[in-house]
């Protein structure tokens, strides 16, 4: 087999898969948000981050038609509510962050 028909096959096999894998998820999708909502905050509460974190939070859930719990991670200059709010954006993104 030459070069260029391993390559088209190989090109072939994936699309079919990523057309797989997409039908499948469109089937499981669930209206934005299924979850509670969370902004995490990477910084101690009554802090400037947190009183713009609340501000922000009121308007924002009307527009969701859903409350936003404001979720304080302080600790290691920021890692811990930096890395959660990575976590949950890989996964779902139903808890951004404000650092």
């Amino acid at each position: 087999m030459s070069k260029v028909r391993k390559f088209l096959l190989c090109a072939l096999c994936c699309a079919v898969t990523q057309f797989g894998a997409s039908q499948r998820s469109w089937a499981a999708e669930q209206p934005y948000p299924s979850k509670p909502n969370r902004l995490i905050v990477a910084s101690s509460p009554g802090g400037p981050n947190d009183l713009i974190a609340r501000i922000a939070a009121s308007p924002w859930g009307e527009v969701l038609g859903r409350p936003i719990v404001v979720d304080n991670r302080a600790g290691a200059a920021g890692m811990i509510g930096t890395e959660m709010a990575a976590r949950a954006a890989s996964l779902d993104f139903h808890g951004p962050g404000l650092g």
